[in-house]
């Protein structure tokens, strides 16, 4: 994880709503916050602990630090995988599909303003 932050402009932290996943993102934004490097978040699978998603926005928004999504579980993700396909163009106007376009459009928003 610290190799991977060199040179970085934009730490994307992806994590789930465990507690496991919440306490790893709370040890992740340490070190990237240690080393200056701004991050965004994306929750995957959220709506499967609604009180752990809620528990990660709250943590997150305290801190200043954007939500890009909250990626639902959906099985055409494993579809896609099997099909060999990205999942944006296995079921390009499914809910995973149009969270990821709308999270990468967060994403870019901010690496436009970072460069």
């Amino acid at each position: 994880m610290i190799s991977a932050k060199a040179g970085a402009d934009l730490a994307l932290i992806v994590t789930e709503p465990t507690v496991s996943g919440v306490h790893d993102l709370e040890r992740i934004l340490g070190t990237v916050n240690h080393f200056r490097v701004p991050a965004l978040v994306l929750i995957n699978k959220a709506d499967l602990n609604q009180v752990h998603t809620a528990r990660i926005e709250a943590y997150c928004r305290d801190r200043g630090i954007e939500v890009v999504g909250k990626l639902p579980y959906d099985t055409a993700v494993t579809e896609a995988m099997v099909q060999g396909q990205p999942v944006t163009a296995y079921q390009p106007d499914g809910p995973v599909a149009v969270t990821l376009r709308e999270g990468w459009r967060r994403i870019r928003e901010r690496l436009d303003g970072v460069a």
